[in-house]
């Protein structure tokens, strides 16, 4: 009967459509009975039996009980149209009835504004628990504990509601325990916090006696006096950062000041202070004996500040009746924190369910019932925080109370309007415990479970921290509430457009961008030191947290058997709330006293990016499947039940009503079984046979919605379809529709498709076996190994994720400690090991080997500027050019550069005569220049005159690219092609080789032309002496023409190669080399003395050239430069990459693993050079060389693929720090414990190489 009057119904309203075949609608109610009508169809050949259920089901009740004066939309949404004969309103009128308040939920959103204004004073929880001197730690366990009553609550409260029906009672006494509570929390007396004044303190302050002791350094610590004269009792602006050698004596206390690693000369440990000085005001002084410094570290986190203090005398002011690590405020604190979350979730949790009920009965959308609360409720943090601080002022700490009232007030003003709302709730369930074990125990219920804890994780983490963190970059209590303004504001158009999202996206999808969202997020928050920054990042939170929040709560219904609504909110709140607020929080707060606010923020960065792709693979392998035809079906159950229109409350009647009947049973059995038929094959489409001329037994219309394709009619075969069903699993709802009419048996698809998936699936299965198992027996070899422990995932990426110009400065000092206990040691740069070697007899291993020639990866992002040359090639094609190139460096050869070498040297001196007098300058750019005049005129024969136009482009280029490869390695995010395409410096790096490239090739062609030609007149032996000259300048170019001549396959490219790579190794190594020099001679004045000594005996002339013979006699200079590489050699690291298993030192070292010999730490071994840090140029006398091991001293390398060009550079440097020398007296103005390396491509000082140069008479 009802089916009939639907078809009636349908049919007397629908539009006018020519054509006069049938489509054929079937709509699967909640019932799970079936209720089909024909309508009219426009295209003749479009017989497909069934319309897709998404696309069918939102329109099917305004499709079937749609007045007959109603008239429908047209498809353009700006067009008034007239169907029925009466104009459709126009848009804006569609905006604005959207937008007008139904006064019948008036007084429900004003209960839900009020009681979500009481949770605004959560932010302010964690800072008032920090006054109070909560330490970090103890806010860890403190969050860890939450979930065991507060997940209890809500789920209790819930059920109780459920049996008892009465929601009311629940939610008005748990809304008054939350006032109670709230009110409680100033009763909770703080830790003693006694005081200690300096008389002379550093622009007046005082330092933080801190309870925290998780920042303690493992290492040796030196204890010096401090005392400080001439203080001013102002802030004084501070550089960015300076450096500070204490003495003396600082008010009956002493400071803990940690080295990195340098020593001067009478044994002094020296240490770098960074500090803004104007950070702290207040004199507070905590307990337990550890002290902190009231100036504030670069890092946005106080407390692992690197200076501690231990007061040796004891406080002035200590409270008389407590003692200092009383556990009075943290046992309090603890408890009332677990009741104040388990009476507020509770409330909430019902309060949620008495929405659903009052919406389902009288209509409408949830998520604008949130809209006005959420716009109440990002005012009220804003008035908080001005609150706190106004109340606070003349006060030495912050007062909460009068915030606190506040609050109580809302949540007693919430209570009593709940009584006055009226709504009905279904009946209460008499077997709650079977059924709350059905719920807990459905494999749907978990997985939903499990997004809502991993993104309550998320949230917690950042909802308890993000005001800490900006707390700590010292941003103003207004500046917190205007964060949490910020992000529910940003919430209010996402939480009003919340139902078409996630209509529009699917569940899934909204739930995946979360987790990538926080990701970004959290990831950002790390790099940023801006207030102001933060706050502005907070406006993407609500896609985050409010936009996934919507679908939870729009899919509890859908999940929750009937009369357990309330009983399900109980588990979805606390989960997400609590539970996963809980992780989230007490996770944060263990790595945020062991890594620092920025390490915990990029640890849950990275968690955050591994649940979305771990979430991505379980939709994939479950859920899809699952919920394929679910989703639809529940789509109609789920607008049928919130009662939005009047249609749809007519639909439900009329599914009541089709429970009762019992007709057609068979009939809708069978189509039920070949629905289920195709569902096994591709859950997202959907089958149905034409039931007016019977389907053919081998013959079915499917419906399918891949992307942005127009309906069309084809025959598909079975591998088409299984295609076909990938791309519908992906596509998702909101698709146009396309018909495919498939010719194909159904066991032979089912079986098809099995064999497939099931060969594929085995086949990952094997190889991801087959490498997880090799990776577990490399981890375990590489964990043998000694070393610092490592994360998950992460290894030791958090311990060296600095800046850049920081990262040499952890190396060396991590080297320096683990030096001191073994030979080598083992890091985890994320899932790749690294290992460290430290002594010449595990170096000797590596660099001696025949078989461990390979460089590391980072070599690889040379490629595009050195191509795979004599540096970076591998295997057979580095021994044949090794082989090729030898001859290029014999000294024969080389002596005919000398040439080269005088006429660069006198022109660097020349331009140095006008910085000769006495004024500090950097002589670094000038040496540098003049090293890469010498290497292009003695590699390529041509003079770039770089010394005269340092501006040319050649010259920017070269200089440019060396800066972008290092930038490179020091990113990880920049190593993938695609992404530094994407976000990196490719085009200037581009710009930059077609410069470097087009310049080697035309010299490359210039040269093989005269080549040519004077091969073919057979000039060579009666050339002048130009031509004699220029062709000797160029043996290195020359000799590899040759070879191409000779047919030994050089192409023009791989000339340029080796011709590129002896540039980029030729000329800021060797400046590298000689500025060093030249600074620690200048450190040194005796010893720059005895080089002058030296030098003159050679010399009867400044001006004099260099010949072979001198420089067979500089014995003294050679040793000098011979030592300022060992203590600082041009490449501080040598890397290669084992291509085969290596035992070093008994240590089983897998093949893949990069080995790192680490030269600044190899060098300075005291077993090898006593006292390491000290400059003697004796050292290499040759009777104490042959006191060493041969791989102590590695500054060119060592073994078959040591430099080949290094007594090249080694005659270039001689002449050219002779040159300077023999004219100028050198003094360094930076002192050594001033001084601040930089370990990028090669071993410079950060700040250059600052001297004095003085004419000698």
């Amino acid at each position: 009967m009802y089916e009939d009057q639907q078809k009636e119904a349908a049919e007397s309203y629908l539009p006018a459509w020519s054509g006069g075949c049938c489509l054929n609608i079937t709509v699967v109610l909640n019932t799970g009975k079936n209720l089909s009508t024909s309508l009219p169809t426009k295209n003749p050949y479009d017989t497909a039996s069934s319309v897709s259920c998404g696309s069918l089901y939102p329109t099917l009740p305004s499709l079937l009980l749609r007045p007959q004066s109603t008239p429908a939309y047209d498809t353009h949404p700006f067009r008034m149209t007239d169907y029925g004969g009466e104009k459709r309103v126009r848009w804006w009128a569609k905006v604005k009835d959207e937008l007008t308040p139904r006064r019948d939920l008036l007084l429900l959103k004003l209960v839900l504004t009020l009681h979500i204004i009481g949770f605004s004073f959560l932010p302010f929880m964690t800072p008032y628990a920090r006054q109070l001197g909560i330490t970090y730690n103890e806010m860890a366990i403190i969050f860890a504990l939450e979930p065991i009553s507060a997940i209890l609550g809500p789920l209790i409260a819930g059920m109780l509601a459920d049996k008892t029906g009465r929601y009311k009672l629940v939610v008005v006494v748990t809304i008054i325990m939350s006032a109670v509570f709230t009110i409680l929390l100033l009763y909770i007396p703080a830790t003693p916090l006694p005081t200690l004044t300096f008389t002379c303190h550093t622009a007046g302050h005082s330092l933080i006696w801190d309870s925290c002791d998780i920042c303690q350094d493992q290492r040796n610590n030196t204890f010096l006096h401090l005392h400080l004269q001439n203080c001013e009792a102002k802030c004084v602006p501070p550089p960015a950062e300076f450096e500070m050698c204490f003495t003396g004596d600082y008010n009956n206390s002493c400071i803990t000041l940690y080295p990195d690693a340098q020593v001067t000369l009478n044994g002094t440990v020296v240490t770098t202070v960074k500090k803004n000085i104007c950070s702290y005001t207040w004199t507070e002084v905590r307990h337990e004996g550890q002290v902190y410094s009231g100036l504030k570290c670069p890092d946005p986190n106080p407390d692992p500040c690197p200076v501690r203090c231990q007061v040796s005398s004891p406080p002035h002011c200590t409270h008389p009746d407590d003692p200092s690590n009383s556990p009075l405020t943290f046992w309090m604190y603890f408890l009332h924190r677990q009741f104040w979350k388990t009476f507020t979730m509770s409330g909430y949790t019902i309060m949620t369910a008495i929405t659903i009920a009052i919406l389902k009965e009288r209509g409408g959308e949830y998520g604008k019932q949130r809209v006005v609360p959420l716009i109440a409720s990002s005012i009220t943090p804003v008035v908080i925080g001005a609150l706190v601080d106004w109340y606070s002022e003349g006060q030495d700490q912050s007062d909460y109370t009068l915030a606190v009232y506040i609050t109580a007030l809302f949540y007693l003003i919430t209570a009593a309007l709940v009584t006055r709302l009226d709504f009905m709730v279904e009946k209460p369930q008499h077997n709650m415990l079977v059924d709350l074990r059905r719920l807990v125990t459905s494999i749907e219920v978990d997985a939903f479970l499990f997004v809502v804890f991993c993104l309550g994780a998320n949230w917690g983490f950042q909802e308890s921290f993000i005001y800490v963190y900006l707390r700590s970059l010292d941003a103003p209590y207004y500046i917190l509430g205007l964060a949490s303004f910020t992000s529910k504001v940003s919430a209010v158009p996402v939480v009003f457009l919340a139902d078409k999202i996630l209509n529009k996206c699917g569940y899934h999808s909204v739930f995946i961008f979360s987790f990538f969202l926080y990701f970004l997020n959290n990831f950002a928050c790390s790099y940023i030191r801006a207030p102001w920054m933060v706050v502005a990042l907070l406006v993407t939170k609500p896609l985050g947290f409010n936009l996934p929040y919507m679908g939870m709560i729009k899919l509890c219904p859908r999940l929750a058997p009937k009369g357990l609504l309330a009983t399900m909110n109980g588990l979805m709140n606390p989960t997400l709330f609590t539970f996963g607020f809980a992780a989230g929080s007490s996770l944060g707060g263990v790595l945020v006293g062991s890594l620092g606010m920025t390490g915990a923020f990029r640890t849950f960065a990275y968690t955050s990016l591994g649940l979305g792709i771990c979430y991505i693979a379980l939709y994939i392998l479950y859920i899809r499947h699952r919920y394929g035809r679910d989703d639809c079906v529940q789509g109609t159950k789920e607008s049928t039940e919130t009662g939005t229109t009047e249609e749809g409350r007519i639909l439900e009647e009329i599914m009541l009503k089709e429970e009762e009947q019992d007709g057609n049973v068979e009939e809708q059995k069978v189509e039920k079984d070949e629905v289920r038929k195709i569902d096994k094959v591709c859950p997202m489409l959907t089958a149905r046979p034409t039931p007016e001329a019977g389907p053919p037994e081998d013959e079915i219309d499917v419906t399918l919605k891949p992307i942005n394709q127009a309906s069309q009619a084809e025959t598909v075969t079975p591998f088409q379809f299984f295609i076909c069903t990938a791309v519908a699993d992906i596509g998702g709802p909101g698709y146009k529709k396309i018909r495919y009419r498939m010719t194909w048996q159904l066991k032979m698809v089912e079986l098809g498709s099995s064999l497939v998936t099931y060969s594929v699936l085995t086949l990952l299965t094997v190889m991801l076996a087959n490498w997880f198992y090799k990776r577990r027996q490399k981890v375990l070899l590489i964990e043998q190994i000694p070393g610092p422990k490592a994360l998950p995932i992460l290894g030791n990426a958090l311990e060296v994720n600095v800046e850049p110009r920081d990262l040499f400065q952890v190396i060396s000092g991590g080297s320096y400690i683990w030096s001191q206990i073994t030979p080598l040691m083992r890091v985890w740069a994320g899932p790749f090991p690294l290992i460290q070697l430290f002594k010449c007899s595990v170096v000797e291993v590596i660099l001696s080997s025949n078989k461990h020639l390979d460089k590391s990866r980072d070599y690889t992002f040379l490629h595009p500027w050195l191509g795979t040359g004599l540096l970076t090639s591998t295997g057979s094609k580095w021994h044949s050019r090794r082989k090729m190139l030898t001859p290029a460096f014999h000294f024969k050869i080389l002596e005919d550069f000398l040439e080269v070498f005088n006429s660069q040297s006198t022109k660097m001196v020349e331009k140095l005569a006008k910085k000769a007098d006495g004024q500090r300058f950097d002589i670094f750019p000038y040496i540098t220049l003049c090293t890469l005049d010498v290497i292009c005129e003695t590699a390529m024969g041509v003079n770039i005159k770089a010394q005269d136009n340092s501006d040319s482009d050649y010259v920017k280029a070269v200089y440019r690219i060396g800066a972008l490869v290092q930038q490179r390695q020091a990113r990880p995010w920049l190593q993938s092609d695609l992404l530094y395409r994407l976000i990196g410096s490719s085009k200037e790096h581009d710009a930059c080789l077609k410069i470097l490239h087009g310049f080697s090739y035309g010299t490359i062609r210039s040269r093989r032309i005269e080549f040519q030609k004077e091969k073919t007149n057979k000039l060579a032996k009666h050339m002048d002496d130009e031509i004699i000259g220029k062709k000797r300048r160029l043996a290195f170019l020359d000799l590899l023409l040759e070879y191409s001549e000779e047919g030994r396959g050089l192409s023009d490219e791989d000339i340029r190669e080796e011709v590129d790579t002896f540039m980029f190794e030729g000329h800021d190594t060797t400046a590298a080399a000689i500025n060093w020099s030249l600074y620690l001679l200048g450190c040194h004045p005796e010893i720059q003395a005895r080089v002058h000594e030296e030098l003159d005996m050679i010399f009867s002339s400044p001006d004099q050239p260099v010949t072979m013979a001198e420089l067979r006699e500089m014995k003294l200079t050679e040793n000098c430069i011979k030592e300022a590489l060992r203590l600082f050699p041009s490449v501080p690291f040598l890397a290669r990459e084992l291509q085969e298993e290596a035992v070093i030192d008994n240590y089983r070292i897998p093949e893949g693993t990069t080995v790192m010999v680490v030269t600044y730490r190899l060098h300075r071994d005291p077993d090898q050079f006593p006292d390491p840090e000290r400059f003697d140029p004796d050292r290499f006398l040759p009777e104490n060389v042959s006191k060493r091991h041969p791989y102590a001293y590695v500054p060119f390398s060592a073994g078959p693929r040591n430099c080949i060009g290094q007594k090249f550079a080694l005659m270039e440097e001689k002449i050219l720090l002779s040159s300077i020398l023999r004219k100028y007296r050198a003094e360094s103005c930076t002192r050594r414990e001033d001084l601040r390396l930089l370990g990028e491509l090669i071993l410079r000082p950060e700040n250059g190489n600052t001297v004095k140069l003085f004419p000698r008479v």
